[in-house]
């Protein structure tokens, strides 16, 4: 989609663990196209897409969505997606928010706001499977032999979220290789941190 801040074509992205339970539901993307006549928020729960009235949502800031819509959902294990008054009034830097984390470029959020869309839940419970584990497995050793001998994150002293460091950039590279997830991917470190 083209932004509203720039009108150029726009790429976004906020790290939350949408992406994961999207796949999870079973899809590799959503693509969202159109308007809504009214204010509505979308459910994904594995096969099944529901567009629901968003009226009591709309004018609600982020936080208050969320707690809204966890609410009226029956499970726990979720992601959300949601905008706030900016997205709705259509400013072009708002941004979307997806389980605390921001989009902040583009304008995503009024992008959402005109497609008259106040929020996008996702929830599935499918396995992720790997395309090839044994090159997964080559590529974590690989990428923590890299981390281990980087200063920044060889020596948890130094930064004090080294171990997180070391899993998320592991993770990273095991999922470029095999899509595999975080959980998965996941090294074990001894005790010294080292």
């Amino acid at each position: 989609t083209l932004s509203p801040k720039t009108g150029l074509p726009m790429s976004s992205n906020c790290g939350s663990r949408f992406g994961l339970y999207l796949k999870k539901a079973g899809y590799d993307a959503l693509i969202l196209s159109g308007r809504c006549k009214t204010h509505r928020w979308l459910e994904i729960r594995e096969d099944q897409i529901h567009f629901h009235d968003a009226h009591t949502l709309w004018g609600t800031g982020t936080e208050k969505c969320r707690e809204m819509l966890s609410d009226r959902l029956d499970y726990d294990a979720y992601s959300c997606l949601c905008i706030g008054p900016t997205g709705e009034d259509l400013l072009p830097a708002a941004t979307v928010i997806s389980d605390g984390r921001a989009s902040g470029r583009a304008g995503f959020g009024a992008v959402l706001g005109w497609k008259n869309l106040k929020a996008v839940t996702v929830t599935g419970n499918k396995t992720i499977p790997l395309s090839d584990p044994m090159k997964a497995a080559e590529e974590m050793q690989k990428w923590n032999r890299l981390i281990l001998q980087n200063p920044l994150t060889s020596d948890p002293s130094k930064v004090s979220s080294c171990r997180w460091a070391r899993g998320w950039l592991g993770a990273m590279a095991a999922y470029r290789s095999t899509c595999r997830s975080t959980r998965e991917t996941q090294p074990s470190y001894p005790e010294d941190g080292g």
